[in-house]
């Protein structure tokens, strides 16, 4: 059986510049970086060289019609936050990242970028986790990429039945 490509979750600052930070879903550093000028297809490139975005992130509320539009054609989920993060916040998100990578994070927009991605993560671990608890049981916790596609992407409808789905699969 073909290996999955690596679920990600990518927080994007846009602007002149886009900042794009990619995490796995187990909040790993995949890559930071800012892209100047790009066109949306300059984007989905650099994201989908590192895997399949399960979650488009950003740090303002409502979400920009440009990364809606890139989510879109990525096919995948967004989260952005119910009202625009404050500074306080992002650099309460940040501080732990930048104790372990200092030095990373070289402007605004990778650091706005950064703490979309890092909140992202903090609203759907729990989900994660769940799931890879519910595949453990299973004995399946190595397809627990397939089950977070499967529900973030194509919209599994529970938790149960995707798992059933999965098992029925082997």
């Amino acid at each position: 059986m073909a290996r999955n490509p690596k679920n990600l979750i990518v927080g994007l600052d846009a602007g002149a510049g886009y900042g794009v930070a990619i995490l796995d879903t187990e909040g790993k550093l995949i890559s930071v970086t800012t892209i100047r000028h790009p066109r949306r297809g300059d984007i989905i490139k650099h994201i989908l060289k590192f895997g399949r975005p399960v979650i488009i992130a950003s740090d303002v509320s409502p979400l920009p019609q440009n990364i809606t539009k890139l989510a879109a054609s990525l096919g995948t989920r967004t989260y952005y936050p119910p009202s625009p993060l404050k500074v306080k916040e992002k650099q309460k998100l940040l501080d732990d990242f930048e104790k372990e990578f200092p030095q990373v994070l070289k402007d605004s927009h990778q650091k706005d970028s950064m703490a979309a991605a890092l909140k992202a993560f903090r609203v759907y671990h729990g989900l994660f986790v769940r799931l890879g608890e519910a595949l453990e049981k299973e004995g399946q916790r190595d397809r627990l990429e397939e089950l977070i596609s499967i529900l973030l992407i194509r919209r599994g409808k529970n938790i149960t039945d995707s798992i059933r789905n999965i098992l029925k699969k082997k």
